[in-house]
């Protein structure tokens, strides 16, 4: 084959690929219904200052749908929410993820924000999405998490997926998340299709998320069911204040309580650690522990031992090299494993501990160096105190 005639066919395969990987029109699902009266009116008080929409634009959403595609269902629920979403202060993003280059490795890219928000920069973000490609769901929810870096008040993640070709890696990249922004964050799932494991998927991540909740996109599909899905997701009703109590008489204070009070206050001064790293080295690509680094698991148990309420996350991290997903997987066993030590080998009970893999989002050296990337690989172990 002569270079030139491969460079047509290569010509060709591109197009094709570009051809293939197309916007899918929204559909109309109903009139937008006015929620700026409640908001006017005191009714409702906000509970989010911002949020972030993640639109599957994965292959599977170009399936056949209620007489159109799930792409376009999910872009005509997005499309409603955005005109029921009352005018008010937010900070917004949108999301999607796929295969989003015909030349390069792109996975998972921000369409709109974080920005303030516009439902005309909504809008065109959601009729931009495209639908092509695999379904690294992860990736998104794992960049979601830095585009919300930077942000302060309440935070709401709104997934529309199908949830299919996946496993549990987008449930680990929302466990990541919370981690990351604790009570800050909720996730809300919505499904657009009728996968039972789809469902199960997308159910699986809004749990993760505590304070959010799944829902199908049948149930939405409508004003007064869009409306009733904003209202949860972004507002909370305003609750008259109770009365203040009458303030008590000061029992008088006597000595022993004197005492005790100087005890309380001095234990609290006293430095406690919140974060301890692990000098635990790994093979190249391996998350088994060996048994000469148990003595440094052993500085989780004593720490645990003496803090009967605290609770840990075993926070996995790597470096930079490879692929940022395939990290993310490897970060996570490695958490568990110690995780798993923890649990069977010193019997801590598991309900105290979490682990959760960052990958290589958390470098604390220069990735471009051996040592730094030495460093990066690392495990810690994070602590609550209750």
């Amino acid at each position: 084959m002569t270079g030139r005639m491969f460079s047509i066919l290569l010509f060709l395969a591109a197009a094709c690929l570009v051809i293939g990987c197309a916007a899918q029109t929204a559909v109309t699902i109903a009139p937008a219904k006015d929620l700026n009266p409640k908001l006017a009116g005191g009714e409702f008080v906000p509970k989010a200052d911002n949020f972030i929409v993640i639109l599957d634009g994965s292959a599977s959403m170009s399936d056949p749908y209620r007489e159109t595609t799930k792409s376009a269902f999910a872009k005509g629920l997005a499309s409603l929410m955005n005109q029921i979403i009352p005018e008010m202060k937010l900070t917004a993003g949108l999301r999607t993820f796929g295969d989003l280059s015909a030349w390069h490795d792109i996975r998972t890219a921000r369409l709109y924000g974080m920005t303030q928000y516009t439902r005309a920069g909504l809008g065109k973000a959601v009729r931009d999405v495209k639908t092509c490609g695999p379904s690294p769901l992860e990736l998104a929810i794992i960049e979601a998490s830095e585009d919300l870096k930077g942000t302060s008040g309440g935070i709401a993640v709104i997934l529309f997926s199908d949830g299919e070709d996946m496993d549990k890696e987008p449930i680990l990249a929302a466990r990541g998340m919370k981690a990351l922004y604790e009570e800050r964050v909720c996730i809300y799932t919505v499904l657009t299709g009728s996968s039972p494991v789809g469902r199960k998927l997308l159910e699986n991540v809004a749990r993760e998320g505590g304070c959010g909740f799944f829902v199908t996109g049948d149930s939405i599909a409508s004003s007064e069911g869009m409306a009733d899905f904003v209202e949860k997701v972004f507002f909370m009703r305003k609750t008259a204040a109770a009365p203040a109590p009458e303030p008590a008489a000061a029992p008088p204070v006597v000595a022993e309580e004197v005492r005790e009070f100087k005890v309380e206050r001095q234990a609290a001064a006293e430095a406690v650690p919140e974060r301890i790293t692990l000098n635990v080295l790994f093979d190249t690509g391996k998350a088994v522990v060996k048994t000469g680094y148990y003595k440094e698991i052993q500085k989780v148990v004593d720490f645990m031992t003496n803090h009967p309420t605290a609770t840990a996350v075993i926070e996995g991290h790597t470096d930079s090299i490879g692929k940022a997903a395939a990290n993310v997987k490897l970060s996570q066993r490695r958490a568990d494993a110690i995780k798993k030590i923890l649990v069977e080998k010193y019997k801590i009970s598991k309900s105290r501990i979490k682990a959760v893999g960052y990958g290589p989002k958390n470098p604390i050296a220069d990735n471009k160096t051996a040592d730094g990337r030495q460093k990066n690989r690392r495990v810690e172990a994070v602590f609550e105190i209750r």
